[in-house]
């Protein structure tokens, strides 16, 4: 199942019109750049630091792909603009988006609570989250808690299994904002079946995006490879491969469609038969065992998208 799976969610924050670090609001780059950096992911996030002064800048960038937008307090008027302009799901601070929600999709609208320090410094700070959630209305189908961009902070696994998680409907995803500083972490989120956005940790490069991408991933094989399904843009299958953490590593450095052989060892699509595929997405499906690539691909026959397979090495039934 991979349609509606995003396990790690990549965070372009902006700020005077280029994305930057949110705790010291330092550009790391113009946000074309950093939108490719991360694109191989199937979900990306952006948000306007600056509540709407970036407007034109997250319009334009819808036009090359589409992505989740924090709209913070957006009037009705602009939400409906943000979602009619490509935006996959619109991100509204919580109070705005139970006034909203009756005037618009509620799949494509996530509540996102903040968790700023006097709410972590209570004691029993999990236990009163919980009990605000149990309390939201059945139209709220997913719900993001923003935590401080502190480095510092505790990574609440225990509460999040222990309280919050449960105090949700089983239909209603969960996603952390947090400073995750440990690729491990996002295998403890996956294992409690919860999704986290990340953006300092990547921006700066203290985490590479690859590792962040095969932490979660778990094979039953004695290999530990895993079945890659193979697409182009439109979700035609083009082969079943197999994958291993040092292919994604390498499909993820290069844009390339790199899988596992599995008597030649790493195979770079194309070397040989010149058919080049240019990874555009990998997608994770519930379980982390089994991958899908989204690719483009150049050759000079029509035909190769299903001939250049035949001669490599793939999985049948």
């Amino acid at each position: 199942h991979f349609s509606t799976f995003a396990m790690i969610i990549p965070v372009v924050p902006l700020r005077r019109g280029t994305c930057c670090l949110p705790a010291t609001g330092e550009s790391v780059g113009a946000v074309n750049e950093i939108l490719e950096r991360v694109s191989v992911c199937d979900v990306v996030a952006m948000y306007d630091l600056e509540m709407g002064s970036n407007k034109a800048v997250v319009l334009n960038a819808l036009k090359q792909r589409t992505f989740r937008v924090y709209g913070g307090n957006v009037t009705k008027e602009d939400a409906l603009m943000y979602l009619d302009s490509g935006a996959s799901q619109l991100i509204l601070d919580h109070q705005k988006a139970l006034e909203l929600l009756p005037y618009l999709p509620s799949d494509r609208i996530i509540v996102q609570c903040h968790m700023n320090d006097h709410i972590l410094q209570q004691p029993n700070w999990a236990a009163h989250m919980s009990v605000f959630l149990s309390r939201l209305p059945e139209s709220v189908s997913h719900v993001i808690l923003a935590f401080p961009p502190n480095d510092k902070l505790r990574l609440p696994i225990a509460e999040l299994r222990n309280s919050i998680k449960p105090a949700l409907r089983r239909t209603c995803r969960l996603t952390i904002y947090f400073p995750l500083t440990l690729c491990q972490d996002v295998a403890l989120l996956h294992a409690i079946g919860v999704d986290v956005q990340i953006d300092s940790a990547i921006l700066s490069n203290r985490i590479d995006l690859a590792d962040l991408l095969v932490a979660p991933l778990s094979s039953d094989r004695v290999d530990g490879y895993f079945p890659t399904v193979v697409t182009d843009e439109r979700g035609v299958a083009l082969g079943l491969v197999y994958s291993s953490r040092e292919s994604i590593r390498e499909a993820v450095r290069t844009r390339r469609g790199v899988y596992q052989s599995r008597k030649r060892g790493l195979w770079f699509k194309g070397e040989t038969s010149g058919d080049v595929q240019e990874l555009l997405r990998i997608q994770i499906d519930c379980d982390a065992d089994c991958l899908r690539s989204v690719l483009q691909i150049y050759c000079s026959s029509k035909w190769c998208r299903i001939l250049s397979f035949v001669s490599e090495e793939l999985l049948w039934p």
